[in-house]
């Protein structure tokens, strides 16, 4: 087994209770059930910030291929101000003509 180091834990008395019954309900001893805890919540940070890598990665491509926001718009044409430009029909689309 993986070395262990001792090291003290003040936590208030709530915390210690509820992480006591929660110890009780999965079967484990209080020290295991921190353990378990901190395990987990360090996996999830790890993942998140891959997740984040992953995300930023994918935001540079896309800046990349000069339609992102980098360039101010989501679409070729429109204003510098990245709300996107209504359509206005012409004249002869709204009055029916040819």
């Amino acid at each position: 087994m993986a070395e262990r180091k001792p090291f003290l834990l003040r936590l208030p008395p709530d915390l210690l209770e509820e992480l006591g019954r929660w110890a009780k309900d999965d079967l484990r001893s209080l020290s295991a059930q921190i353990e378990y805890v901190l395990r987990e919540a360090v996996r999830w940070r790890i993942s998140d910030r891959a997740m984040r890598r992953k995300e930023a990665a994918a935001r540079q491509a896309s800046a990349n291929t000069g339609f992102g926001r980098a360039h101010g718009s989501e679409r070729p044409g429109a204003p510098e101000t990245g709300r996107e430009v209504p359509h206005k029909p012409d004249a002869e689309t709204r009055e029916g003509g040819e």
